[in-house]
């Protein structure tokens, strides 16, 4: 019985780790024709951000769009950032300290677009951007 059993996990696995990479090419699809607009894009970009990222009582709350609904993370609204664009957009938070397997991490991401951006189109993703994560973090610190 216990052979069973195995067999049953092994699959079910299985058949997560599909739905995740079906999840993964469906979205990569979505951001790719969004970004054919880059007006379109970069307001929806903007959104996903301000929906994942905002101050409070003069912190920074992140909450990733997909894991969100488990975990939020609470940075001081003096922590750094760098939004990296081109295999996507996403943005670090923290100073990365992590490394191999078993390190500790103390940064925190969020990816806001899982599809390759153009170099012309990162110019104008990172600066509208780059100015809502600054508006973000200004607010934070005023309030404290």
């Amino acid at each position: 019985m216990p052979v069973l059993l195995v067999g049953l996990s092994a699959c079910g696995e299985k058949e997560l780790a599909s739905k995740h990479s079906s999840e993964a090419e469906n979205q990569m699809k979505a951001d790719a024709d969004l970004m054919r607009d880059i007006n379109r894009a970069t307001a929806e970009l903007e959104r996903r951000l301000t929906e994942g990222v905002r101050a409070q009582d003069g912190v920074v709350i992140i909450r990733d769009p997909i894991i969100g609904k488990f975990f939020s993370f609470v940075l001081s609204s003096n922590s750094p950032w760098v939004l990296s664009c081109g295999a996507g957009v996403s943005v670090v938070f923290g100073t990365s300290v992590s490394g191999q397997e078993g390190s500790a991490g103390n940064d925190v991401e969020i990816r806001l677009a899982y599809n390759t951006v153009d170099e012309k189109d990162c110019a104008v993703l990172g600066r509208r951007l780059g100015k809502r994560l600054n508006a973000i973090f200004r607010e934070a610190a005023s309030a404290q």
